[in-house]
């Protein structure tokens, strides 16, 4: 599902509200260095500190590729369990 999303290098703004996704599909994000803001409402995501440790690992990636580091606006809305 997000393979492509590689291919979108200056992409500065993600919204992937409603697409059903999980932690797992987190995990699987290409490095996306240029994205700044990012949005996942309405997914299937339930364990927040599992979502911010996958955001963390990309986030931290980025940094080590780029010159600074990003600064990154995420909006998660978790869906009660």
């Amino acid at each position: 599902m997000v393979d492509n999303l590689a291919n979108f290098t200056a992409l500065t703004d993600l919204i992937l509200d409603k697409n059903k996704m999980t932690v797992k599909t987190l995990s699987s994000f290409p490095l996306l260095s240029s994205v700044e803001t990012l949005w996942l409402n309405n997914n299937e995501l339930d364990d927040l500190p599992r979502i911010m440790d996958a955001l963390a690992a990309k986030v931290s990636a980025a940094a080590d590729a780029a010159d600074e580091p990003p600064l990154i606006l995420c909006d998660v809305v978790c869906r009660p369990r």
